[in-house]
């Protein structure tokens, strides 16, 4: 999972760290809620989700979450 942001705020290193938390936090709510296959089906509206989710709640810290991409490490 990749997150892209855009920072406003001089606090660059605190803000990163504490957005990078709490998209894994995130991440673990929202795929706690689906079984594999929707996991693997519907990574498009996971990210989305993520997104919005990241983007409201960093908002008063004057992060922009721009993009969220979930992909895979493993190669078979």
């Amino acid at each position: 999972m990749a997150v892209f942001t855009v920072m406003v705020t001089p606090l660059l290193y605190t803000n990163s760290h504490s957005t990078r938390l709490l998209a894994a936090t995130t991440l673990r709510n929202v795929l706690g809620t689906k079984n594999l296959a929707e996991i693997l089906s519907e990574r498009e509206t996971i990210s989305h989700t993520m997104q919005s989710s990241l983007d409201e709640a960093t908002d008063p810290w004057g992060v922009k979450v721009e993009r969220v991409e979930m992909y895979s490490n493993y190669h078979f």
